[in-house]
């Protein structure tokens, strides 16, 4: 659930600017607590999706794919800013098994200060993967909007590592 939830933040903290420009803010969000439902999806549905694991503690948060050797995901999702404690998984519907795994090199957050204890105001954070992300079918980078454009979506869609139902085990990609 967090994960998802992460990463529907992420886009609520993303869509306002692009390229230090406002963007229209007719578009609106229903944010909810949980988010639960949804259905399962291939990865070949979302081929930009990552899943972010501690080393020590196992799975962390969702991310995407930007680039080749880029990814990026919610900055509160490292709580240790230590590159070696982590590793991203692409290519695999499933969270736990599967697809590639990627040293991330580099993390970079672009402002340290908290809203409250925990949550980082500019929650976002790059982080640079070796290998780098071999392209397929089930490994692409997320479209993103061009500079100077203001995309006004008619259905945004929000996926992560979620359940379909409440409180169940089974982590697989949901959107």
């Amino acid at each position: 659930m967090r994960t998802t939830i992460s990463l529907l933040l992420f886009f609520v903290v993303l869509i306002p600017k692009i390229d230090g420009k406002s963007v229209p803010t007719n578009i609106s969000l229903a944010i909810q607590p949980k988010i639960i439902g949804g259905q399962r999806l291939s990865i070949h549905e979302r081929p930009y999706m990552l899943s972010l694991h501690r080393r020590q503690a196992g799975f962390q948060c969702g991310a995407f794919i930007i680039s080749a050797q880029w990814g990026i995901t919610a900055q509160h999702c490292f709580p240790l800013m230590e590159t070696s404690a982590y590793v991203v998984r692409a290519g695999s519907d499933e969270f736990q098994k599967g697809g590639t795994l990627h040293r991330l090199t580099e993390i970079i957050v672009y402002d340290t200060t908290l809203y409250d204890e925990k949550v980082p105001i500019s929650d976002i954070a790059l982080f640079k993967v070796n290998p780098h992300f071999k392209f397929s079918s089930s490994v692409q980078p997320a479209l993103l909007p061009t500079a100077g454009t203001f995309p006004n979506p008619k259905v945004l869609v929000v996926t992560g590592w979620g359940s379909l139902r409440p409180r169940s085990s089974t982590n697989k990609l949901r959107g």
